[in-house]
């Protein structure tokens, strides 16, 4: 490997002390596979080589010409199957969530169609009699308050009354 770092594309080496060293490691690996050299703790090929010891806790390297790539391989490409799943899926959910807004949306448009008119209970108005029979002009008119949006979205609904001299039993300062 380390000879390897140490040679250049058209096969010459960086250095000529680079090249002293290559030339010993390939006659210690030469030795080491006749016996008569064996590799011991920190006294490895290349500390031998090189004729200088190993520091404790650091590792020596050479980068720049070898990357994770060219030892373990490319990574797998991903499949066009999990991006179909996925958009396949998206769109599920997208209609789901239309289906869900239309049921909202008509929800609310059949509670605004049967509500009645309300008159308070508690005497809010003093002009309104629940008791007695309403007139056109007593009936209080529907008032729905939107959120301008794209479609407007309905947030309330309300009713306006006639005005009275009293608002829940307190009687109102005339202006």
């Amino acid at each position: 490997m380390w000879i390897a770092a140490q040679t250049k594309s058209d096969g010459k080496m960086t250095f000529e002390s680079a090249r002293v060293i290559a030339d010993k490691i390939k006659g210690l690996v030469e030795q080491t596979t006749q016996g008569s050299f064996v590799p011991h703790g920190r006294d490895d090929i290349l500390t031998t080589a090189i004729g200088r010891p190993e520091h404790a806790g650091r590792v020596r390297g050479n980068g720049g010409s070898w990357s994770h790539r060219d030892y373990f391989g490319a990574p797998p490409l991903r499949s066009s199957t999990v991006d179909s799943c996925s958009q396949e899926a998206m769109q599920r959910m997208e209609m789901l969530f239309e289906q869900k807004l239309k049921n909202i949306h008509s929800q609310q448009q059949t509670a605004v169609a049967h509500d009645g008119v309300r008159v308070s209970t508690k005497r809010s108005y003093a002009a309104l009699d629940p008791s007695r029979e309403q007139t056109h002009t007593d009936v209080p008119n529907q008032c729905e308050l939107y959120v301008e949006d794209d479609p407007p979205r309905l947030l309330a609904i309300g009713r306006v009354f006639k005005g009275g001299s009293t608002t829940h039993g307190v009687p109102l300062e005339s202006y």
